[in-house]
C-alpha cells in the first residue's frame, strides 16, 4: 500500500485575484506563481508538519506555484523530488494559469528537482482551443489514472504529492470543484493507494 499526502500549493495569484476579477483571475495571468502569503503557508507545513521525515518521495505538478511549494517546504530536508506532468491543474485549455513553462527555463530555477519524467519541453496536455467541460475532466480523469499506475509501480511507501485543488478533488473525492469547494493551501490530505 501507498501512503500519499496530497498538499495543494500555497496561496497564489490567481487565487488572490479570483476574489476581485472572478474568472479572469484564471484567463488573464500565465503560471501564476505564490504570493507572500503562499510561501507563509509553505514555511508554515515546513515547520509544523512532523511527517516530512517519514516521506520517502516528493512528487510535484510542473506549475510555478506548486514548484516553489514543494521547494519551500521539502528543500532543507534532502527528499528526492520528482517533476510529472500527469499532476498538472485542469484546465488545460483557456485558464492560463495552468500553462507550464517550457521545462529547460524550469531545469534553471529548480536544479535539485529531477525532471526526467516528463518528456517535451513544451506542456504536452494544454490546447489553444477551448475544451469542453466534458472533454477536460476526461482528461483530468485520464491523467489521473496514468499517474496511479505510475506510482504503484514506485519502491517508495510514503509519498508528498504537490499539487491542485482540483485535481486532488477528482482523485480524492471523485468531483470538479467550484471555488467554494476548493481544499485547504498546504494542508496534507491522506490518500491510501
Amino acid at each position: 500500500m501507498k501512503h500519499l499526502y496530497c498538499i495543494r500549493h500555497g496561496t497564489a495569484l490567481h487565487n488572490i485575484n479570483f476574489k476581485t476579477m472572478g474568472d479572469k483571475a484564471y484567463t488573464n495571468f500565465p503560471d501564476t506563481p505564490l504570493v507572500d502569503r503562499g510561501i507563509k503557508d509553505a514555511i508554515y507545513l515546513e515547520r509544523t508538519w512532523e511527517q516530512i521525515p517519514k516521506i520517502d518521495l516528493v512528487v510535484v505538478s510542473p506549475l510555478s506555484r506548486t514548484l516553489q511549494t514543494a521547494d519551500t517546504i521539502f528543500r532543507l530536508h534532502n527528499k528526492p523530488i520528482v517533476v510529472l506532468d500527469d499532476l498538472i491543474e485542469y484546465k488545460q485549455s483557456e485558464h492560463i494559469c495552468n500553462f507550464r513553462k517550457n521545462t529547460s527555463m524550469l531545469k534553471k530555477i529548480y536544479p535539485n528537482m529531477d525532471f526526467s519524467q516528463i518528456k517535451t519541453d513544451e506542456p504536452p496536455y494544454w490546447s489553444d482551443i477551448k475544451r469542453t467541460i466534458e472533454e477536460e475532466i476526461t482528461l483530468l480523469k485520464d491523467r489521473i489514472s496514468k499517474f496511479k499506475e505510475w506510482i504503484k509501480e514506485r519502491p517508495e511507501r510514503n509519498i508528498a504529492v504537490v499539487g491542485h485543488s482540483a485535481y486532488f478533488n477528482m482523485m480524492l473525492n471523485n468531483f470538479s470543484e467550484t471555488e467554494y469547494t476548493e481544499l485547504k493551501h498546504c494542508y496534507p490530505y491522506e490518500y491510501n493507494l
